[in-house]
């Protein structure tokens, strides 16, 4: 499901997940102890081959030498783990004097997880210590980066959903670019207007494009006021299939349909971002990382628009970001402190680096780096006033039923396919009864595992 990798692209760069999230051959990528200098740092991080990750890593390569020539006497190792069971093997050792890292990347759906088992050391202190306001962070990602009132990690690479859209294609239908505060339904009208423009096409040609997943019912509900997971973050059942699901559903089925999305192809694993590329739509819906495989093939021709709100609601978003952690047990917390810092806080060539497709994480570092001021950044900052926190958050186990792509594809095949509120309302608590099936089989392997 690309879009699904692509809304996540970002956790899958060096992270902690499961899509295709260690696709990495190299296990371990350990500096010789012979060349350690007087202190050492370890950083836990994983590696995958997908273009936007080699290049993340390459930056963080660069500012790991600049790093250590700035502080003679610093040894920084990179440790990459292919897997998750080997990645939390590292931070849960069955034996006592293995050494854990000084640092860690922590994916969205594992935060609760390491937060309740006390391993990351609290950063507002360090902050503190260098007079930097803390009002200079973005909240809503300072809020998703603290738990219990502790901000335990550096919000990095936040990535919420917009749209993308074809200017050229909106200039020749004569319509005006999407306004901040439009609806699905707007977003609808504008796909049947788009896709009557290009009647004449030789080729087939959508007008927009959704790929219906459980993500993007998600927003949807949120934008009703509701929640597709219980406020403990322990079911979906009952929340899932809730009224507010169904009316997502049933406007999802509507727009394929208008637009003749099932008749041509099956939506829910069709490649959105290539139509957008190729032409042949004129809107989709993507995560803001998606500007990396956007912006080089349409160019001037690219417009991006804020994520609509469902009819009648409010806007909604949820982000997707790593975290940049030290570990409690660290005894170097202070430096692990300076080299985070200059990675994603800092104003410097890194970040200047990072922010050519990836948000900020503070106000300054927008402003130093000309993300106030781009087009493009502008409406992907603005989506941050609009974050909910959402199932991936809030439950670690949540995302894994994606893997089970046999059974979720079917059963969204099937969702999809049906036109009544009761049949739709049926089957999405079969899919809520499942996903909640799936979830305690993988908290209970968890805690066999790590107990």
């Amino acid at each position: 499901m690309r879009y699904v990798k692509l809304l996540f692209v970002i956790v899958c760069l060096i992270s902690l997940m499961g899509c295709s999230f260690f696709d990495s051959n190299e296990e371990t990528d350990l500096v010789d102890l012979e060349e350690q200098g007087d202190q050492q740092l370890t950083v836990l991080i994983g590696e995958v081959s997908d273009p936007l990750s080699a290049e993340v890593v390459r930056i963080f390569r660069e500012a790991v030498v600049q790093f250590e020539l700035d502080h003679p006497g610093v040894k920084v190792t990179i440790d990459t783990t292919t897997t998750q069971a080997l990645y939390d093997d590292k931070l849960f050792p069955k034996e006592e004097s293995q050494e854990l890292p000084d640092i860690i990347v922590v994916s969205p759906n594992k935060l609760n997880k390491y937060a309740a088992s006390n391993i990351l050391a609290e950063l507002s202190v360090y902050a503190n210590n260098d007079n930097m306001p803390m009002s200079d962070f973005y909240m809503p990602l300072l809020e998703g980066a603290s738990r219990n009132g502790e901000w335990i990690t550096i919000p990095f690479s936040p990535t919420p959903l917009v749209i993308y859209y074809n200017k050229d294609w909106f200039d020749t239908a004569n319509l005006p670019y999407p306004d901040p505060n439009w609806t699905w339904d707007d977003y609808a009208k504008t796909a049947q207007l788009l896709k009557a423009s290009r009647a004449s096409s030789d080729t087939v040609v959508f007008g927009g494009i959704l790929v219906p997943d459980l993500f993007l019912l998600e927003q949807m509900v949120l934008s009703q006021g509701g929640s597709v997971i219980s406020p403990d973050g322990k079911k979906v059942t009952g929340y899932l299939d809730s009224e507010a699901s169904v009316k997502a559903v049933q406007f999802m089925i509507d727009f394929l349909n208008d637009q003749k999305l099932i008749e041509e192809m099956n939506p829910i694993s069709m490649n959105s971002l290539d139509y957008l590329n190729l032409q042949k739509t004129g809107m989709i819906v993507s995560g803001s990382n998606a500007l990396f495989f956007l912006e080089p093939q349409l160019g001037t021709k690219l417009g991006v628009a804020s994520l609509p709100s469902f009819q009648g609601g409010a806007r909604a978003n949820f982000i997707t970001m790593l975290g940049l952690s030290i570990m409690e047990q660290s005894d170097d917390k202070q430096l692990a402190w300076e080299l985070l810092k200059l990675i994603s806080i800092e104003q410097n060539e890194f970040t200047q680096q990072w922010s050519q497709w990836f948000l900020a994480n503070n106000t300054p570092l927008a402003k130093s780096t000309g993300q106030d001021q781009d087009p493009f950044k502008t409406v992907m900052l603005d989506e941050l006033n609009h974050v909910q926190r959402s199932a991936l958050e809030q439950n670690e186990h949540y995302v894994t039923a994606f893997r089970r792509e046999s059974m979720i594809y079917g059963m969204l095949n099937n969702l999809f396919s049906l036109q009544e509120a009761a049949e739709i309302k049926a089957q999405l608590t079969l899919i809520a009864q499942f996903i909640d099936e799936d979830m305690a089989k993988s908290e209970a392997a968890s805690k066999q595992s790590n107990p």
